[in-house]
């Protein structure tokens, strides 16, 4: 009779293990997923930063025009726009893109005419 005891206290030892780790499990799944979406987001940031420099350093030629300039351009499957607003002795230039959550980023800077 207590080998049955022992054979049941295993068994009941175990099903109390699973249980306790179905439980974290889902607890921690929604914070997992989180983590890995402001990590994508911070990613896409810094990538929205090097690009938006690299448009101004490479491609971008301080020539007044009239009307801004607006493109599209995409980078590790993300597609980033950028813009250009002349303003008055300097112009503001914008790299916009989505994030994680379908929600417009921006990055923006007011650039001397020279």
């Amino acid at each position: 009779m207590s080998l049955n005891s022992d054979k049941g206290y295993i068994l009941m030892d175990l099903l109390l293990s699973i249980s306790c780790l179905i439980l974290m499990i889902t607890i921690l799944t929604p914070f997992i997923i989180n983590v890995g979406e402001l990590q994508e987001d911070l990613d896409s940031y810094l990538i929205a930063q090097e690009q938006l420099n690299r448009q101004l350093l490479d491609h971008f030629t301080p020539t007044k025009p009239e009307h801004h300039i607006d493109y599209s351009f995409g980078v590790q499957n993300k597609t980033f726009n950028f813009k250009v607003y002349p303003l008055n002795h300097k112009y503001f230039v914008c790299i916009t893109w989505f994030n994680s959550k379908d929600e417009e980023e921006r990055l923006c800077r007011y650039v001397p005419t020279g």
